[in-house]
């Protein structure tokens, strides 16, 4: 039971650092898409950083749950994401391509153009991780096993507890207080073996949506108030 539940627990732990991976480098891209002096290309790049959070977690979680469309109506166009599903690749993926190609048409120093670059391949990777993790589950027989094993202990305790307990009574309470605490590690093992439908990946993508567009909104504030100033 301890080797089941702490191997759910790693699954869990390396798909939040992968998540946690995700946001600084979506914040770090927000920033570096302000490099862009091109108005209409640096907004894109903002609304495809925006929208890579929400299409990967729609990516790895069960597509039939989520609308893309709607998911995605405020950054990306009705021909873009018609043009993203028919291209057959998985739609993170494709606004990563995306990205990449509208940073290489904006003519940026080649060292931060390098910088740019850096963080897409590192999300590029963060979506291979997660993609690691959801096709290799936990195998169902480790899973069985294990709680078969603990049925079949809890079954057997009555036995050894009426030997040191002080009548039916004494035996009861004793095995629901213990099955109620194994069990429970259990269930927290079975819960969260698929880390992706138990991480607050909806509070993460929004986070990043928001932050992307607080940060554009600050850099025209301070080009507005550098222009102010001469």
């Amino acid at each position: 039971l301890v080797f089941r539940t702490n191997g759910a627990y790693t699954r869990y732990d390396e798909a939040r650092k992968i998540f946690g991976d995700v946001l600084n480098r979506s914040r770090d891209l927000a920033r570096q898409s302000a490099w862009i002096t091109d108005v209409k290309k640096r907004s894109s790049a903002i609304k495809l950083v925006s929208a890579f959070g929400i299409l990967l977690k729609c990516h790895i979680r069960t597509p039939s749950r989520h609308d893309i469309l709607a998911e995605v109506a405020q950054y990306l166009t009705v021909k873009e994401v018609q043009a993203m599903v028919a291209s057959g690749l998985p739609p993170p993926l494709w606004i990563l391509n995306s990205l990449a190609w509208t940073v290489n048409s904006a003519n940026l120093h080649d060292v931060k153009a390098m910088q740019i670059n850096e963080n897409i391949s590192e999300l590029i990777a963060d979506i291979g991780k997660c993609e690691r993790i959801l096709s290799t589950p936990m195998p169902l027989s480790y899973s069985r096993l294990s709680a078969r094993f603990l049925i079949a202990w809890l079954v057997l305790l009555p036995f050894h507890l009426a030997s040191s307990s002080q009548g039916i009574a004494g035996v009861l309470v004793k095995e629901l207080f213990i099955s109620f605490f194994f069990l429970q590690t259990e269930d927290i093992g079975h819960h969260i073996e698929e880390p992706f439908s138990v991480l607050p990946l909806d509070a993460i993508t929004a986070k990043i949506a928001k932050q992307a567009k607080q940060v554009e909104e600050q850099y025209e504030l301070s080009v507005e108030d550098a222009i102010a100033s001469l």
